[in-house]
């Protein structure tokens, strides 16, 4: 992948994008703390776009009056959201690794820990969000965040920066429909508008990186990080949504869990999210034949 982003097979070598990404403007987000967190929700609008409701075009949903959309809506919102302060957190961990094995004054380092910057103040925007929002906490299970936090640890620079693509292309694909959609709340337009241009930046970097660092490796290492890299696509895409979201509005979990995960939509909303990613992914030859079942178990090719 050269500093255009398009992925290329020669020898590895530093790109410029760390500096370039450094040297750039900062992007218009505009500071999280300035957003009107106090407004009162507008009646009746959701909280993502119809659309991105796990239930939209089911049965299930044309049983739903609107209330119950709404409400959806705000509680699926939240476990959206919770994900994400979870992944970033992760991520920060993994980033953390990868600077303390670069030279400390190099571009790479310094661009890694402006990441990290980042990502931290996103957590506190996304937490702010969750006050608002007023839900039960939602998120991975606790087998899954503990599990998650060993890989944290252990995680080569490739497994860390496929990670970080894949969260971000799904939660980029997301938060693109709310910024787009006039029928969202205001606040959620605008927590997914300053997250949106800033992640950009760390989506431009995590592509090159793992070009760069993908291409060195054995066959061996490989194959195996094709497979824990798919194995995480799946536990990523699997803890989108609590099940018990569907439970707050007056459903059964696990029925209604069921018929999400079988919508055709869902499945088309989703594999919509990382289309870029698997092609990018499949040329670097990322998703191999072993772990392309991992991938289309998880509904993401």
């Amino acid at each position: 992948m050269n500093a255009t982003g398009t992925i290329s097979h020669g020898t590895p070598t530093r790109t410029p994008v760390a500096e370039r990404l450094l040297a750039a403007p900062d992007l218009p987000a505009g500071d999280w703390r300035e957003l009107n967190w106090d407004a009162a929700p507008v009646d009746g609008a959701p909280w993502a776009p119809w659309t991105s409701v796990s239930l939209w075009g089911t049965p299930t949903w044309t049983r739903l009056g609107h209330a119950q959309r709404v409400e959806l809506s705000r509680h699926e919102t939240a476990s959206v959201t919770g994900l994400g302060i979870w992944a970033e957190n992760v991520l920060m961990q993994m980033l953390l690794r990868v600077a303390a094995g670069e030279p400390a004054r190099s571009a790479c380092t310094r661009y890694t820990l402006t990441e990290v910057g980042d990502e931290c103040r996103h957590s506190l925007m996304f937490s702010r969000l969750l006050g608002v929002l007023d839900t039960p906490d939602y998120g991975p299970r606790p087998a899954a965040r503990r599990l998650t936090g060993a890989f944290a640890g252990i995680a080569h620079p490739v497994e860390a920066f496929a990670t970080a693509l894949i969260v971000e292309e799904i939660l980029d694909g997301l938060q693109r429909l709310a910024v787009h959609d006039p029928e969202v709340q205001p606040l959620a337009r605008e927590v997914s508008r300053v997250h949106v241009v800033e992640e950009a930046r760390h989506i431009s970097f995590a592509r090159d990186e793992l070009a760069r660092r993908w291409g060195v490796l054995s066959p061996a290492r490989r194959a195996t990080y094709a497979m824990t890299v798919a194995a995480g696509a799946g536990l990523i895409a699997s803890s989108l949504i609590d099940r018990q979201v569907y439970a707050a509005v007056g459903l059964d979990p696990r029925r209604t869990a069921r018929e999400a995960r079988r919508s055709e939509h869902r499945q088309a909303l989703l594999r919509s999210t990382t289309a870029r990613l698997v092609d990018d992914f499949t040329e670097l030859g990322l998703i191999t034949t072993a772990a392309r079942p991992l991938w289309r178990a998880a509904g993401l090719a």
